[in-house]
């Protein structure tokens, strides 16, 4: 860090438009960081919205207590469900 502020402040002293050019660099590259962290947002919410508004906001999940990944709907006792629509969910990274 020492190295870089002794360059800043030789490029201030010597040459001015490198220094404009420096921050300008930071700037422009911190811009397009915040940018990119915004758009990421929006791709997900833009994706994630339509699933939630098709499911109406229902989030229950079914594990078997066996631990096997597979089971029949068939052994699924519905009480206390008042609407049970079967599906498959895939998770993802984005």
């Amino acid at each position: 860090m020492k190295i870089f502020f002794k360059y800043v402040v030789h490029a201030m002293l010597e040459k001015k438009a490198r220094l404009v050019l420096l921050l300008f660099a930071f700037t422009l590259s911190t811009a397009l960081f915040f940018a990119s962290l915004g758009l990421a947002d929006i791709i997900v919410d833009s994706v994630s919205r339509p699933i939630v508004e098709k499911t109406e906001g229902n989030h229950i999940r079914i594990v078997p207590e066996t631990g096997d990944p597979f089971f029949d709907i068939d052994d699924i006792v519905p009480a206390g469900i008042e609407s049970f629509t079967a599906s498959i969910a895939l998770s993802g990274v984005v």
